[in-house]
């Protein structure tokens, strides 16, 4: 007796967890909604100031503000006071003059070489004449002497103690005098360190004091009044300036002195009820700087009551938006990701904001046009509309509650998503930017009009708004692939690439496996068809069809479109049960050849729903033949179905039915459009009363209309054709006897495909 059990579920190969919204998921939305708010409310509540006092540089103010008690705060810096502190100190700098060794080293040499020449001269009397004309006349009063070689030695450190007093030139002196300068440092180039000098104490040329030459020659020459008188003539000649003033010095130490002089900060005092801001006139730098310290001297009550303030206003607006995804979008709700996602595109938006605000750059700068690209490319454009409205809330609060800066991040919020919903190539995302760029160059163009503000203010503030849609644009291009690596999110830019039948694994199967391929193209028609007409994501769906049997690749021959004409089966000698596993065990070979060339999750996940969990009916019922009445076997139904999961969204159910259709086709004899109809009706109603499309959100309006575009769709590739007459010797068209291997067939073993129980076909 044949036993039909049903058995528990194998385990989902590729399945992905079921996205109903359990504790785990609660305490995700808790814990990302905690940091996300928080981080929000730091931003807010950093550099704000209390109201009343959020005014800007150059903004009009809108009432008077007076005092509300008397302050004194430090300014900026007094340059005169602090000028006039550095240059007291830079007087007090002393000049600084250097030896003049190269003065000395040049006299010193000419008198060795001159009592050298005297010593040649007296050696060689016969050469004396010639030799005495080449001797400077100073110096030939010495041939008369005897041992007038013997002087120079003397002469020499007579030299060196002379150039070590100090002497310079008289235009020097007069200017240190009439400076007022009263004393100097000289140095020693030698490594003798410096020494202070008073300026009484240095001698020019023309003053140099004969008693202090005097007492010198006398000192190296003690006996001869004659000699000393000879050299007393020949140090006339030598007198020359011993120090030289070294400007860059003595710069250089001027210049060190007044850097270390400390800048004096001016004290602003302000009375009692003194205006700070009148009604009506433009913010000057002066008046921020007063509102700044009245806003930071506020007490702490107060602050405290505009951070309680900020955390109402935050938590409004995420209850909001989540409310609205609830009742909108509830599977965004059911995904951790979308959630992480969208907190962290406002932080960073909010983040962004509050540095610009801070910064010199006007409000109307602030990109927040990433978020509102962002969401769209990464989610969709409803959800993207509703985090604009958001995001424009939260800069126009950073802002100071601007009016004006709400309109302009709105509109151009509005604009991005709108030019960016349908993007398919990167040069799409900077054409949306100029189009943001243009429409808040116009909206700030539009409230200067209204507020009859200056126009050429106008324009230079639209010039701005108009930059901030082209650098939003040029940041969401480099930091887009990020977010969809991070959070394996697929878009419609990256979809297109892979969109490409040059793919690697697209190669290798139209070598190794021709059939698939062919089948696999047709399958991307049939899907992409159908899913315009239902409105689901049709790039998605034909990419997926692309990839969805690329695990066929490695055994290829066992799938029936890919086996030869009039060649057996592979499966003919197989068990049932080893052919159902080698067909089903595709689906997972698939799996793995995508995480190998990294397909992105959005391909992968289809891939494992394409099948559902569909049995194998052919070799089902080739199981059952086989089993004798009287064989106590038990056949499990469930060894014989694919893992699953069964399709979850509306794109992986097409690509299902798409799947079957196509295969299907292929084993009519006579393709008429009756047959055709037929065909689809039955496989659509044998998968719906399946339950194969139960987790995901097509109606029985949507599968009648996937239904008319895959009857379109195959009417345009099984068109009727022109009946030639048979050649001579042309053998008749042989019908084909083999079986699909796909699963597309009618479901034979039920009444109605599950069961002994009748339930309504949808088509």
């Amino acid at each position: 007796m044949i036993k039909n059990k049903k058995t528990q579920p194998a385990k989902k190969v590729g399945a992905v967890p079921q996205k109903g919204k359990g504790q785990w998921q609660i305490f995700v939305h808790v814990v990302v909604g905690v940091f996300v708010c928080g981080g929000i409310i730091l931003v807010l509540f950093f550099g704000k100031r209390l109201p009343g006092y959020e005014l800007h540089e150059g903004d009009i103010a809108l009432r008077s503000i007076y005092s509300p008690y008397d302050f004194r705060y430090l300014s900026g810096i007094d340059e005169e006071q602090t000028e006039a502190l550095r240059l007291k100190a830079t007087r007090e700098v002393l000049p600084v003059f250097d030896v003049d060794l190269a003065s000395l080293e040049s006299v010193v040499e000419k008198v060795r070489r001159e009592f050298s020449l005297i010593a040649q001269i007296i050696a060689q009397p016969s050469q004396g004449t010639v030799l005495e004309e080449q001797l400077d006349p100073v110096f030939r009063s010495f041939l008369r002497l005897e041992k007038a070689d013997e002087l120079a030695p003397k002469i020499v450190l007579l030299l060196e103690e002379l150039f070590s007093t100090p002497v310079t030139y008289e235009k020097d002196k007069v200017d240190l005098l009439s400076d007022g300068v009263k004393e100097c440092i000289v140095r020693d180039p030698r490594g003798n360190g410096e020494k202070v000098v008073a300026v009484a104490d240095i001698f020019s040329v023309a003053g140099f004091p004969k008693n202090i030459k005097n007492d010198l020659i006398k000192k190296y020459i003690p006996d001869s009044w004659r000699l000393r008188s000879m050299i007393s003539e020949l140090m006339e000649t030598f007198i020359r300036p011993t120090i030289r003033f070294n400007d860059m010095e003595t710069q250089a130490r001027k210049q060190n002195v007044a850097d270390g002089v400390a800048p004096v900060y001016q004290y602003v005092q302000v009375k009692k009820n003194e205006v700070i801001v009148q009604k009506g006139e433009r913010i000057t730098k002066e008046q921020i700087e007063k509102l700044d310290v009245l806003s930071l001297g506020q007490s702490n009550d107060n602050r405290y009551l505009l951070l309680l303030g900020i955390c109402i206003f935050v938590s409004l607006l995420s209850f909001s938006f989540m409310l609205y995804l609830k009742i909108f979008m509830p599977v965004i709700l059911r995904d951790n990701r979308y959630i992480l996602l969208l907190g962290i595109i406002g932080l960073v938006v909010t983040v962004i904001a509050r540095m610009l605000t801070l910064s010199p750059f006007p409000s109307y700068l602030i990109p927040t046009s990433i978020g509102s690209m962002l969401t769209t490319l990464l989610i969709n454009s409803s959800v993207g509309i509703i985090f604009t409205v958001i995001l424009a809330l939260l800069n126009s609060f950073i802002a100071g509650e601007s009016f004006s800066v709400f309109v302009v991040a709105f509109l151009g919020g509005v604009a991005a998503v709108y030019s960016i919903r349908k993007a398919r190539i990167r040069s799409h995302v900077l054409r949306s930017g100029l189009l943001v760029g243009a429409t808040q160059f116009l909206a700030i163009g539009a409230l200067g009009l209204v507020h009859n503000a200056d126009m050429s203010f106008v324009g230079l503030e639209g010039a701005w708004g108009c930059i901030s849609g082209i650098v939003a644009a040029i940041i969401v291009t480099g930091i887009l692939p990020v977010f969809e690596h991070v959070f394996k999110v697929t878009t419609n830019i990256s979809l297109l690439e892979l969109a490409d039948l040059n793919h690697p694994v697209l190669k290798e199967m139209i070598v190794k496996a021709p059939g698939t391929y062919h089948h696999s193209l047709l399958v991307g028609n049939l899907v992409e068809a159908a899913c315009d007409a239902v409105g689901a994501n049709s790039l998605l769906a034909r990419v997926a069809a692309y990839f969805h049997d690329i695990g066929k690749i490695d055994k290829a021959e066992y799938f029936s479109e890919n086996q030869p004409i009039n060649k057996e089966s592979k499966h003919a000698k197989l068990a049932p049960s080893m052919s159902s596993l080698i067909i089903i065990q595709h689906v997972k070979a698939g799996l793995e050849i995508a995480r190998k060339f990294r397909l992105p999750y959005a391909i992968t996940e289809l891939m494992a729903q394409h099948h559902g969990t569909s049995l194998a009916s052919f070799f089902y019922q080739r199981a059952l033949q086989k089993v004798k009445p009287e064989d106590e076997v038990t056949i499990s139904e469930e060894s014989f179905r694919y893992p699953g999961p069964k399709p979850q969204t509306r794109e992986a159910a097409i690509v299902l039915l798409a799947d079957s259709v196509e295969a299907a086709s292929r084993a009519l004899d006579d393709p008429t459009p009756a047959s055709l109809k037929g065909l689809v009706r039955k496989i659509i109603n044998n998968k719906f009363i399946d339950g194969q499309l139960d987790e995901c959100t097509l109606t029985l309006r949507d599968l009648h209309n996937i239904a008319d575009s895959f009857l379109h769709v195959l009417g345009g590739i099984y068109h009727s054709r022109i009946d030639y007459p048979e050649m001579r010797g042309q053998s008749p068209k042989q019908k084909k006897t083999e079986p699909t291997n796909d699963d597309s067939t009618a479901v034979k073993h039920t009444k109605n495909g599950r069961g002994d129980k009748k339930y309504p076909e949808p088509l």
